[in-house]
């Protein structure tokens, strides 16, 4: 009886654990290595929809940041730091609660949310970033 309480109680403990690092292609890291995020923004650990993947020259993910900042602070912020780490600007929305910003470095499109958390003194920051891939030619005579 003595051993069984034991064994139980050592599963309870320790569990069985699967090694996350195998289990997923998908990479848990702190950020894009290229995309500055604002002093202050804490990343969303708790978000499922957080990932990073990137095989090749393929990139692909989305990271979900909470900070206390007004959202034109934040789109000041990223507005002159991205340019440093060669992202080009290829549109942008934004009203005083909310912005959307496009970046392009080489291949790789950097899509930013920035809105106020509804009855929130704090902000979301959202990146998205995704490698466009070439469309296939068309063949002459097709529409």
């Amino acid at each position: 009886r003595r051993v069984a309480l034991l064994a139980a109680l050592s599963l309870a403990v320790f569990g069985c654990k699967s090694d996350p690092e195998t289990a997923s292609p998908l990479k848990r890291v702190p950020q894009f290595s290229d995309v500055p995020i604002p002093a202050g923004f804490t990343l969303q650990t708790n978000v499922p929809d957080n990932y990073i993947l990137e095989t090749g020259s393929f990139r692909s993910g989305q990271q979900t940041y909470v900070g206390d900042a007004r959202p034109l602070d934040a789109v000041a912020f990223l507005e002159e730091r991205l340019p440093q780490h060669g992202w080009a600007l290829v549109s942008r929305t934004s009203s005083a609660e909310a912005a959307h910003l496009t970046y392009r470095k080489n291949d790789t499109l950097a899509d930013l949310d920035i809105a106020r958390i509804p009855r929130s003194e704090n902000i979301e920051l959202r990146v998205i970033l995704r490698t466009r891939r070439e469309a296939p030619a068309s063949s002459p005579g097709t529409r």
